[in-house]
């Protein structure tokens, strides 16, 4: 806008009393080491069979939709890397009647 008021297409910038308000930045604090211990001894006790997909998320930084979505063909074992192509995201359903939410697979947004 105040682009457009320079090039005199408009006459004020209406948005220039507009204050933004100051988001709080919140430091992200790390998983000690013991913390880690105690999330893999839970998730290695369980029956359904979590133990892999936290160690994933904790030693790749991998987020949960995209440990979800992990193919066979996406695990490289000769070069031990591991190639984030797809996500599963959950999102509001389209159906306003329902208030449900549900799962979509996706490319994944940014390449590293």
């Amino acid at each position: 806008m105040n682009h457009a008021k320079r090039l005199r297409k408009i006459t004020s910038n209406p948005f220039s009393e507009i204050k933004i308000p100051k988001v709080k930045k919140t430091k992200v604090r790390a998983l000690t080491l013991n913390e880690q211990k105690k999330i893999m001894d839970v998730a290695a006790n369980e029956k359904r069979g979590y133990d892999i997909p936290v160690l994933l998320a904790l030693h790749s930084g991998m987020r949960i939709g995209e440990i979800a979505a992990l193919k066979w063909s996406d695990i490289d074992f000769d070069t031990n890397l591991i190639h984030v192509q797809h996500t599963y995201q959950r999102i509001q359903a389209i159906n306003e009647v329902e208030k449900r939410t549900q799962l979509v697979f996706t490319d994944s947004k940014t390449e590293a």
